[in-house]
């Protein structure tokens, strides 16, 4: 990865395979290290020194669910593609994007890049509303992005054929050249930009495009990977730090979720501070103060029976989602009777809080879940 005025620009790998041949090449070599449905182990097979037994059986459940679900996969990424929107509406300099530093400058301030997040959100909306008039532009795709600019931090970790939980982003970049389009990174911001030029016999034209979004601190900037695919995705990959995989859980949807722990961890991950959650008393949703930081705090109380390995913890949009079930066994013989039982609990977050920085766990029968927030926008 090159460096650019203390920025770093990823280069961008062709690769002569669709988004969907990419996607069933990668489940088939994860399906090769990982095979068997869940619960069980290959004898030749050695337990993965970063992962617990859980989280093996974890990711046959999601190969066993991809595979079931395909179609919907598919559509799902397709719908959450990423899309670029013109620079010379909402950039004071559009040139500045060519630096990996860009107007956000090298500490990549947060309150700026959520506020350039809006208005390219605004003017994202500007372009689905005129699709009639852009369609020939943009490609067979068309915008289908949520209106909240950090919903997309909801599906961006996704495994990888190594078994891990990696950082993904998906770009519509059709009708574009690798040397057409440049990808930069620096703290907290991931930068898109794309440039194309046409000439006509004696006139000449131009047209810039980019896209910047937040970067979770959980991303290891050191190691992104882009690749362009033959049909005009776009795709940018980072492996993600040290994430404590005996907390994490994929929904029914594989969406990355975390799975409450019922004791405090003996030891945190390496280069992880240690979360020590604690009960208030005080049930609902608050904000708490951590020296200079806000963590979200969620307590309530759960139902007798329910069990940490059975619930889940999930970011959705500007929520926190917690969801559990449990079978209840009534009688016997003729008269068994099997209940399954559920409960999904929603709360609004002020700021919206990266998926993998979420905390949970169960106090006897209370709910802790504690989240730092990403910074507000600047006003």
């Amino acid at each position: 990865m090159a460096e650019e005025k203390g920025g770093r620009v990823i280069p961008i790998i062709p690769d002569p395979r669709t988004l969907e041949q990419r996607k069933k090449d990668m489940v088939h070599n994860l399906e090769k290290k990982h095979g068997g449905k869940a619960g069980e182990k290959k004898k030749s097979q050695a337990p993965m020194r970063s992962h617990s037994v859980d989280w093996d059986d974890e990711v046959k459940r999601w190969i066993d669910d991809t595979h079931k679900l395909w179609a919907d996969d598919m559509n799902r990424m397709n719908n959450g593609l990423l899309w670029l929107v013109p620079c010379d509406e909402y950039d004071l300099d559009p040139m500045q994007m060519f630096s990996p530093l860009g107007m956000f400058g090298p500490g990549g301030d947060i309150p700026s890049i959520l506020n350039k997040m809006d208005r390219q959100m605004q003017a994202l909306s500007q372009m689905i509303t005129d699709q009639p008039v852009i369609s020939g532009v943009f490609g067979t795709l068309a915008p289908q992005e949520s209106a909240h600019p950090l919903d997309f931090l909801k599906d961006i970790y996704e495994l990888d054929e190594d078994g891990k939980v990696h950082f993904k982003v998906r770009f519509n970049a059709q009708g574009y050249r690798p040397e057409d389009i440049q990808v930069s990174a620096s703290q907290n911001r991931l930068t898109v930009h794309a440039k194309k030029c046409s000439e006509t016999g004696t006139s000449k034209a131009s047209s810039e495009f980019c896209r910047t979004i937040y970067l979770p601190p959980t991303v290891d900037v050191d190691k992104f990977q882009c690749h362009l695919t033959n049909d005009g995705i776009l795709m940018v990959e980072a492996p993600v730090k040290d994430p404590n995989y005996q907390a994490l859980t994929f929904d029914k949807e594989r969406q990355l979720g975390v799975r409450p722990s019922s004791a405090p961890p003996i030891s945190p991950p390496p280069n992880q501070k240690a979360i020590v959650l604690k009960p208030t008393g005080k049930y609902g949703a608050t904000v708490v103060q951590d020296g200079n930081q806000k963590r979200f705090h969620v307590e309530f109380p759960v139902e007798a029976g329910f069990d940490p390995n059975n619930m889940c913890v999930r970011v959705e949009s500007n929520q926190i989602v917690v969801s559990g079930k449990h079978e209840v066994t009534e009688g016997s013989g003729a008269n068994k009777c099997v209940t399954l039982k559920e409960f999904t609990r929603k709360y609004a977050v002020p700021e919206t809080v990266d998926p993998l920085s979420v905390h949970a766990q169960l106090f006897n029968n209370v709910m802790v879940v504690e989240a730092p927030m990403i910074h507000p926008k600047s006003k």
